[in-house]
């Protein structure tokens, strides 16, 4: 079992031929039923991530007051194990939600820097308003992919108040505590801006393109850059910064796959509100990403989708939002042959 194991480590159910499934199925039905089972000291044995967590409380049941999330990779065996991890949690009363983080697997570099992107940004999304209603963040390292735990150790700095770690075949408790990490990289991200941009969107480029922007931000595979996990965290960091001009002006297309209609432009002028500038940045990003991964990264906040009905403007055929508020606001656009989107009108939601 052991050795069918490690060869699905990486892999999504959907990629796993059905007889080896079924074995997995089995060998997990079991080691879930025993774990539900079992009480904490058999769960700390079952479960490396219990181990850790169980730590934290000294050995005891964690404090129904505190949120738990689960983070784990997109894989089958990543989220099996998340469901009976969090299965466990709730049935001694803790408050636990599970996380699935995209491309977070290990088995390519590529995909693996597009899941430390994804999960800078739900860190980014999620910790923030934690910690203002004083919330003590920790992060629990045991356990997992090593690349993983690398990356939340660096994350860690950033978004987590203390990280904790248990050795394998220990109860000790380690901790690390939270370094102060101060951002001094603005003017070389807004000089980068349209590289770094493509990086962020999921665009690897040649390595000679990015010749000039510090090493700690970018990451070389193959002769193509991508972002490391540092750049990933500052790029981040920038776009929600006051100093950003993210929330100065409508950017430029972020690729030849967008561009933007006199009309659109327009359209945009009449934005006045910093933040409101900032968000239709933000989804114009996601909505080239969409077309980097052909329709399937599509969140509910963006929402691409054909135009039903009458168009506003003649030739639109999608549209995609801008945010979603009271005061909503839509962009509506349409292809192309060679598949460029052209941005055609901006609007508030009728």
């Amino acid at each position: 079992m052991l050795r069918l194991l490690n060869r699905y480590t990486n892999s999504k159910e959907r990629e796993i031929p059905l007889e080896d499934r079924k074995l997995l199925e089995a060998h997990v039905r079991v080691r879930r039923e025993r774990l539900l089972s079992g009480g904490i000291q058999d769960a700390r044995k079952a479960s490396a991530e219990l181990n850790g967590l169980l730590g934290v409380y000294g050995g005891r049941a964690p404090d129904p007051r505190d949120v738990l999330f689960l983070l784990h990779t997109d894989t089958y065996l990543g989220t099996t194990v998340a469901e009976a991890v969090a299965a466990w949690l709730e049935q001694k009363g803790a408050r636990a939600h599970i996380v699935r983080i995209e491309y977070l697997a290990t088995n390519s570099i590529e995909t693996f820097h597009w899941g430390i992107q994804e999960l800078t940004r739900w860190c980014d999304e999620t910790l923030p308003e934690y910690r203002r209603q004083h919330y003590h963040i920790v992060f629990n390292l045991t356990g997992g992919f090593k690349g993983v735990q690398g990356v939340l150790n660096t994350l860690g700095h950033v978004y987590a108040d203390e990280m904790v770690y248990i050795f394998q075949g220990s109860d000790s408790l380690i901790r690390i505590p939270r370094l102060p990490v101060r951002w001094e990289l603005d003017d070389c991200i807004t000089t980068n801006l349209p590289v770094l941009r493509q990086l962020w969107n999921h665009r690897p480029l040649p390595v000679a393109q990015v010749k000039g922007i510090p090493e700690s931000l970018v990451i070389e595979d193959n002769g193509m850059a991508m972002l490391s996990v540092f750049g990933s965290i500052a790029f981040e960091q920038y776009r929600k910064s006051k100093n950003s001009v993210y929330a100065q002006r409508l950017l430029d297309p972020p690729s030849s796959q967008v561009v933007f209609s006199d009309r659109f432009k327009r359209d945009v002028e009449g934005i006045n509100e910093a933040e409101r500038i900032r968000l239709l940045n933000f989804q114009i990003d996601d909505f080239d990403r969409y077309l980097v991964e052909h329709g399937t990264y599509n969140p509910r906040s963006l929402r691409v989708h054909p135009w039903v009905g009458r168009p506003p403007v003649p030739g639109i055929t999608h549209e995609f939002y801008a945010w979603s508020d009271s005061d909503a606001g839509r962009v509506f656009f349409h292809f192309l042959p060679d598949g460029t989107a052209v941005l055609d009108h901006f609007r508030h939601h009728i």
